[in-house]
């Protein structure tokens, strides 16, 4: 496709973010180009396991960030429904809700400790007992002592929602490029003007727009020149392991090693390592070992599962693991980024209420806890 010569507004980067963002932004009567140097979905976003489980993290989540999180499941099915309505694609959504599987005494303390931390955040959660949590999971080792039920907690393919999203985006009439690898976020005067990169062929292209997001994942500090080059955004390794075979799960299930998500035609993702290693997308036979073990000890019958792939993610993150949701720097420069563990539940909210600000000039209250530039400004 030939560079368009101008767009009321650029995204950088075609992950769940960027294109959740580009579908709200084009709703709102913007001209809206989204680049990406791969393509729809080829960083993090279709490795996710997809958990949309504020509750299940309340433990690991700062305040302000669980605020967020479940503002944005409560988002979620009428986004989701709309989406499909529109594109006509079924995303595997479900509504099944988690359970927490204890293995061990020391398991046990653990979903004590998190289920007592749920009634003082005033959070739904339900302890029950072995017997319980083998009526509702079968399949579960018989070893299991006790379980945690979850069940406002859903889960979504992430798979499928990104290819729904980029089809929303194109049939809403926005423009997607990719492979355009941008390098540069141009600032003229304090204002984006555009960005200019490369094109698959080494052809340079320079796009212009007043209007410049930054959604480009693990790499926004890294390979693209912007007033946000220095933000700290950096690579945290996630290794899956994805089996098929017979249906054995209805629950997403989590333990404090590895969490088990179910996904159509027999399906399991099998997650996640959590490894800083910088930009490094290899699958390692020590992650597999890891995730693997640990399934078998949790679902002894997926040991005759097929092993399908072994898909690496490179999760955005900076120092307090908040995300980077703003104004940016420059007039006209923005940031959508480093939403860590959470870009696939963060998605509606994130894209919502930040093309309301881009597009009215008032800054959502909910926002104001992931100022891009807050480092500097407490500094």
């Amino acid at each position: 496709m030939r560079v368009p010569e101008k767009m009321d507004a650029v995204v950088v980067g075609a992950g769940v973010i960027g294109l959740a963002l580009g579908c709200e932004l084009v709703r709102r009567g913007m001209k809206v180009a989204i680049l990406d140097k791969q393509g729809v979905g080829a960083g993090a976003s279709p490795v996710a396991g997809g958990m949309l489980a504020p509750v299940s993290e309340a433990s690991v989540e700062h305040p302000q960030l669980l605020d967020f999180a479940i503002h944005n499941l409560q988002l979620y099915g009428d986004w989701i429904a709309r989406l499909q309505r529109e594109t006509g694609r079924r995303v595997d959504f479900r509504t099944d809700g988690t359970v927490f599987v204890a293995l061990t005494r020391d398991d046990e303390q653990e979903l004590e400790h998190l289920h007592s931390l749920h009634e003082k955040r005033s959070l739904r959660s339900q302890f029950i007992t072995a017997e319980r949590l083998l009526e509702l999971e079968p399949y579960l080792s018989p070893r299991s002592l006790c379980g945690l039920l979850v069940e406002t907690d859903l889960h979504v393919d992430p798979r499928y929602l990104v290819q729904a999203l980029a089809q929303q985006f194109e049939q809403s009439g926005g423009v997607l490029l990719a492979p355009y690898t941008v390098t540069r976020v141009n600032i003229q005067d304090g204002r984006a003007c555009g960005v200019s990169g490369d094109l698959a062929d080494g052809t340079p292209f320079t796009l212009d727009s007043p209007c410049v997001v930054l959604a480009a994942g693990a790499w926004a500090s890294v390979d693209i020149d912007s007033p946000l080059s220095g933000a700290g955004v950096r690579a945290v390794r996630g290794q899956t392991v994805l089996l098929r075979g017979p249906v054995l799960l209805r629950h997403c299930i989590r333990h404090p090693e590895v969490y088990l998500v179910p996904r159509d035609g027999g399906e399991v993702t099998v997650g996640a390592t959590l490894e800083e290693v910088g930009l490094d997308p290899i699958a390692t036979a020590g992650g597999a070992y890891h995730l693997l073990r640990w399934a078998l000890q949790l679902v002894p019958g997926l040991d005759e599962h097929q092993v399908v792939s072994l898909p690496v993610g490179l999760r955005p993150a900076v120092t307090d693991h908040m995300p980077l949701i703003g104004p940016a720097g420059a007039e006209g420069f923005w940031a959508a980024l480093a939403h860590y563990r959470s870009g696939i539940l963060l998605a509606p909210g994130t894209a919502h209420h930040l093309a309301e600000w881009i597009v009215s000039g008032n800054a959502p209250t909910l926002l104001s806890p992931f100022d891009p530039l807050r480092a500097s400004r407490t500094s």
